[in-house]
């Protein structure tokens, strides 16, 4: 009896073991048969309950349409498109995404890294609703069209660097009721040339703890355009951002905002300031690989950089074309060399730093005084006027820019006179340099001026009459303002002297 109840013991767990080895290849042949479905020449990689999928096709050779047919064929299995949640499909020859890619509805991952992409298709991202993550780097996409994103509210991660992108759709990245959840958008080593203000509309998507992300950095950025019409203003929600702009061909930073038409005052509004811990919202990286022309341009930031610690943060590492980093400089040698209205053989200098337009004529034969100068770049700025040594420069005419301007040197030039109608000029500058010409005389109406101007007035030959006896009183009267009256009262003292006796008698 006991061996008989061991043998049925016996048989039935052989049974068991048959019908467990039978399930196991029966399995095994499925696995088997979806491998088999793999592309030839790909490698694929079935994990995690089915839901990761990796295709590898390094060793690919057959012809790119096969390899298309076979992906679409693979990827259209039922299994599959119920289970994917992952998708990896790298080193291909690929040019366009496989369309069976569009029915995985299921996906929150999607990799096309590494393959030979000439574009993304339409109408099949806005169908994975799921998408959380989504990269396409290493490709040859030239262009991203409109609409391409629209729907993607779980998307977080856009991954689009290392492509040859030139252009961008100009709403694509613009509503800001679109991608809500995206906080990392990488469009670095690309052949972007000019950006849009559609930054604005990521940026506002971030926290202070969660800021968005957005890496420009190694395009060809140089022109900043606003065929959007964005306008930013004061009251606007405020942007937490981390913008690399790092080794463009910017040249300045007001291009930036000059293109997008913002204000500087609204650029500060702009940078969302923490009022308690001092610190922008904002961070833009705007340091390149090649020199900054630094000149007057950017002068308001370098001066802020000057006085409050993070204005200098975005010029770490900014090297000005005289290979000197740019928070290192003094003020005074931001200048603007002007072309526009510069008299012949002068140069005009814009220095921001002293709120002067510099026009330098001297030693360049003037006979006449410059028609017209170079317009201010603001009202607040004054002209200094140097037209000294020109010795053919016997007469001073009234100019329009005279209204504007604070300091005239005329030394050493062949003046004979200065009129009255100039006086009323220089009285209301500040300085005024007259030494070394041939004045003989001033017009007896300046003595009733009121003269605000310092005077240098030395090295003249002077007329000692008694008609001009009434100058030393008037010099008097400006002993504060005139810094070298001297030659003028010891060549003509005695003169005067006897005329004043005589008007005694």
């Amino acid at each position: 009896m006991l061996c008989r109840f061991l043998r049925v013991c016996f048989a039935k767990m052989l049974a068991l073991l048959l019908t467990v080895i039978s399930l196991t290849l029966v399995r095994t042949a499925d696995s088997e048969n979806n491998v088999t479905q793999c592309p030839n020449g790909c490698k694929c990689h079935l994990i995690y309950d089915d839901s990761h999928l990796t295709a590898d096709c390094v060793n690919y050779s057959l012809p790119v349409k096969q390899l298309s047919h076979d992906m679409n064929l693979f990827l259209s299995d039922d299994h599959i498109i119920e289970r994917l949640a992952y998708l990896s499909i790298t080193n291909t020859p690929l040019t366009r995404v496989p369309t069976s890619v569009c029915q995985l509805l299921n996906l929150q991952s999607l990799y096309l890294d590494h393959n030979r992409l000439i574009e993304l298709p339409d109408n099949c991202f806005t169908k994975l609703t799921q998408l959380v993550t989504l990269s396409s780097t290493w490709n040859q996409i030239a262009g991203l069209q409109d609409g391409l994103f629209d729907g993607l509210q779980n998307l977080v991660t856009l991954d689009l660097s290392n492509n040859r992108i030139a252009s961008i759709g100009l709403p694509l990245f613009f509503s800001a009721s679109d991608l809500t959840s995206l906080r990392s958008l990488d469009l670095s080593f690309n052949e972007l040339t000019s950006l849009e203000p559609w930054l604005y509309y990521r940026c506002i998507q971030g926290s202070e703890s969660s800021p968005v992300k957005l890496i420009l950095r190694r395009n060809y950025i140089s022109n900043f355009t606003n065929k959007m019409q964005f306008h930013f203003r004061c009251g606007m929600k405020r942007p937490h951002c981390h913008i690399d702009l790092y080794a463009n061909n910017i040249i300045h930073i007001m291009d930036i905002l000059r293109g997008w038409n913002i204000s500087f005052s609204e650029g500060l509004c702009l940078m969302n300031i923490d009022a308690q811990n001092q610190v922008p919202q904002l961070k833009v990286n705007i340091a390149r690989h090649a020199p900054y022309v630094c000149d007057c341009i950017d002068f308001p930031f370098y001066k802020w950089a000057s006085i409050i610690p993070f204005f200098a943060k975005p010029l770490d590492g900014v090297l000005c074309e005289w290979h000197r980093e740019v928070i290192s400089i003094p003020l005074n040698e931001f200048v603007c060399k002007l072309t526009y209205r510069c008299p012949p053989r002068c140069h005009c200098v814009y220095r921001p730093e002293n709120s002067t337009l510099h026009v330098y004529c001297s030693s360049t034969n003037l006979s006449t005084l410059p028609l017209e100068v170079p317009p201010l770049p603001k009202s607040y700025v004054k002209y200094k006027l140097d037209f000294s040594n020109n010795k053919f420069l016997r007469h001073l005419e009234p100019r329009p820019y005279f209204d504007n301007t604070s300091f005239l040197d005329v030394s050493n030039c062949g003046l004979t006179e200065v009129t009255m109608a100039v006086w009323k000029y220089v009285s209301r500058f500040s300085d005024a340099n007259f030494r070394g010409n041939k004045l003989h005389s001033f017009p007896r109406p300046v003595s009733t001026m009121n003269i605000s101007a310092r005077l240098l007035l030395g090295s003249n030959p002077w007329m000692c009459s008694c008609d001009n006896s009434w100058v030393i009183e008037w010099l008097q009267s400006l002993s504060g303002q005139i810094s070298d009256p001297g030659d003028m009262q010891l060549s003509c003292q005695n003169v005067w002297q006897k005329c004043s006796e005589v008007d005694g008698k």
